[in-house]
């Protein structure tokens, strides 16, 4: 836990991620923008909602997976060039610096999107306290029953499905370092397996299974909450298994 806590610091410290929130926060205020004219129409969260997803600016969805991956998606290549990896295998095995590096790197992912997606709700609900129901046009998709019941539990709810993305996809990076050992692709490589089935599944008749709808959870109406989280467990114990079965071998030479 200790190294997880020194690698938590360095990188709130650090201006990946202050980047990284700061382009969140850039890219929730062009979708805000963008759906002005319904923004002063409307009250209740139609501001938390226009900035995530539901505006014809949107890019939110389109740079979640850069997000998440821009802190630390290269901390693996950043450890081996300093030296930090032969220090640290003398002390313990690769498997227990890999189980450390999963979580360090997943946490660094799941905040650079829950702390934008928090302040944004925190700042709709101070300028619109009543978060009774806005309308801001039909939604389908995964947990829709929880948006028309409630808005705000819907909104909670985007939070954590993104921050959970968040994490894995973070780590999506960190273990495509051990295989393509380019910084720049390790941390444009989750983009790819974000994007690429977007162009293949539809084909299939898999559209509901594309990547894109476990983040913007409105991208798809044939989808569900129980296949958005199929997927993201998918995700999450493939990228663990395939990174653990790499630095287990041993063969992590850059």
């Amino acid at each position: 836990m200790k190294y997880i806590h020194y690698e938590l610091k360095l990188v709130l410290k650090s201006k990946l991620f202050v980047f990284s929130i700061v382009l969140s926060i850039l890219s929730i205020v062009i979708g805000i923008v963008g759906n002005i004219l319904l923004i002063e129409m409307e009250k209740g969260l139609t501001i938390f909602f226009s900035g995530f997803s539901l505006s014809t600016s949107s890019i939110l969805p389109l740079l979640a997976p850069l997000l998440a991956a821009l802190p630390m998606a290269d901390s693996f290549i950043n450890d081996f060039q300093n030296n930090m990896t032969t220090a640290i295998f003398v002390r313990e095995s690769k498997e227990d610096y890999f189980f450390k590096k999963f979580i360090s790197v997943g946490l660094s992912g799941f905040l650079s999107l829950f702390f934008p997606l928090t302040l944004l709700l925190i700042i709709n609900l101070l300028i619109f306290p009543d978060y009774s129901n806005a309308y801001v046009g039909v939604i389908g998709g995964a947990f829709s029953s929880i948006f028309s019941k409630n808005q705000l539990l819907y909104a909670v709810v985007i939070i954590v499905n993104s921050s959970i993305f968040g994490f894995i996809y973070a780590n999506i990076g960190l273990v495509s370092s051990f295989y393509f050992k380019n910084r720049y692709i390790c941390v444009f490589f989750p983009l790819i397996v974000y994007f690429l089935p977007s162009f293949i599944f539809p084909f299939m008749g898999f559209d509901k299974y594309e990547p894109v709808t476990t983040f913007d959870l409105t991208s798809n109406t044939a989808t569900n909450g129980y296949l958005v989280s199929l997927q993201l467990a998918f995700l999450f114990i493939s990228t663990f298994f395939v990174g653990y079965k790499k630095i287990a071998k041993g063969n992590l030479n850059i």
